[in-house]
């Protein structure tokens, strides 16, 4: 069974934004990020951007 993926809110990825991004590149766990409760956009791996 897959794991839901990580979901955060614009602000809270701004305040680590580092972390994210270094858990899309090493661990390929991608991140969506909501604004006002929405899904606005994913941190990914460029690996996976790519495919």
């Amino acid at each position: 069974m897959t794991q839901p993926l990580p979901v955060e809110s614009i602000r809270d990825v701004r305040a680590h934004l580092a972390e994210v991004v270094e858990r899309a590149d090493r661990d390929d766990v991608p991140t969506v990020i909501t604004r006002r409760g929405k899904e606005v956009a994913a941190v990914v791996s460029i690996d996976v951007l790519g495919k």
